[in-house]
């Protein structure tokens, strides 16, 4: 079988506009605004990271990212100290050190002792959270794993450990774990072989089908970055596909007839449900996407009641891979019936709390007290 110069799902990469925007505080935060504003510069005017009168919440997350934004208001607001070592922090901002002397062990980063470290808010993607693509690969290679060795080593809790969040953010793992607790699926094909795609394509011929892939929501293209969507496959996407699936793999599921699109997201043992009419994605030209990075701006988002028995199922899956926190997509069809799609150990709550009016981030910052 011959390979492809590219895959399959990246010729339907779409370059980025603009990044995501940053949550305005509301007037009662600005005190707290300030505060946080001493906070982060306290660092820069002293050159170190001063020693606190308590342990601190140490985020490890993209310091623009709108929930590391609402989370760090959250902690301040409960009067938590909070440090963030942000991904655009690597490589020269970074210092980390461990050290074990046949007594005892224990490590910096940041400049900040793993005593001082209350708990860890893990926002980074994979195991360490080093972004590779700006590192050499043996860079790269070390630093993965003095970081992970330091993850693993502090005795803080982390939401989430990162060994499990790299786990559980694998699909084929997260659908499996949701078999097991008894919520539904759909009928799922990952596979990087064309003609077994298209026979499942086939299979389901005017109901339709969709392709996302396993692993990467962006990519960078002649030097831009592009975002992944969950596709609605068209006859002319099945014709690209004996030529191009063969370089990586991707998911391919039916396509479902839903009456609400739900974001749940679970915090511990609470969970926070948020939905989407279909008949509004149908109206934005989104009917099928199942991609909640579309669903988030441009249509409306309402708090959901969950039933009871699929809200102890998600939380019951989440615990069992491991994780405190996860985002789960949901679908309820017509018949009011619950069909899990995906779950992401590492997803997004600000649209669902801004829009739904969630007190997700608070939940979190209690989570981490």
């Amino acid at each position: 079988m011959s390979r492809p110069s590219q895959p399959f799902l990246l010729h339907f990469a779409e370059a980025e506009a603009e990044a995501a925007p940053v949550p305005a505080p509301s007037p009662a935060r600005a005190a707290v605004d300030v505060r946080d504003l001493v906070v982060r510069l306290m660092p820069a005017l002293t050159g170190r990271i001063a020693a606190e009168p308590e342990p601190v919440v140490l985020l490890l997350a993209y310091s623009r990212n709108p929930d590391t934004v609402l989370l760090e208001r959250a902690l301040l607001a409960r009067g938590v100290p909070c440090r963030l070592l942000g991904a655009d922090d690597f490589p020269t901002d970074v210092t980390v050190t461990w050290r074990g002397d046949g007594k005892r062990t224990g490590g910096e980063v940041f400049g900040l002792d793993s005593a001082q470290v209350r708990s860890v808010w893990f926002g980074l993607a994979g195991p360490t959270g080093v972004p590779a693509r700006r590192l050499p690969p043996f860079e790269t290679g070390e630093w993965a794993d003095a970081l992970a060795g330091w993850w693993r080593s502090c005795p803080a809790p982390f939401v989430n450990d990162p060994d499990a969040g790299s786990r559980a953010g694998n699909k084929i793992t997260s659908l499996e774990h949701a078999m097991e607790e008894g919520l539904t699926v759909p009928d799922t094909l990952v596979t990087n072989d064309p003609d077994q795609a298209l026979a499942f394509c086939h299979a389901y011929g005017s109901a339709g089908v969709i392709a996302k892939s396993l692993n990467s929501h962006y990519v960078e293209l002649d030097g831009r970055r592009h975002s992944l969507f969950t596709r609605v496959l068209s006859a002319a996407d099945l014709a690209l596909l004996p030529a191009t699936l063969a370089a990586a793999p991707c998911v391919f599921q039916p396509l479902l007839d839903s009456r609400l699109e739900l974001r749940v997201t679970v915090v511990g043992e609470q969970v926070f449900a948020a939905s989407t009419a279909t008949a509004d994605l149908a109206a934005a030209g989104l009917a099928g996407s199942g991609d909640v990075r579309r669903v988030r701006r441009a249509v409306p988002m309402t708090a959901h009641c969950l039933d009871d028995d699929v809200a102890h199922r998600c939380v019951r899956l989440v615990a069992g891979l491991g994780l405190r926190y996860a985002a789960l997509d949901l679908v309820m069809t017509p018949d009011g019936d619950h069909v899990f799609l995906d779950l992401n150990p590492r997803g997004g709550w600000w649209f669902a709390e801004q829009r739904a009016g969630l007190p997700i981030s608070d939940a979190v910052a209690g989570l981490l007290c």
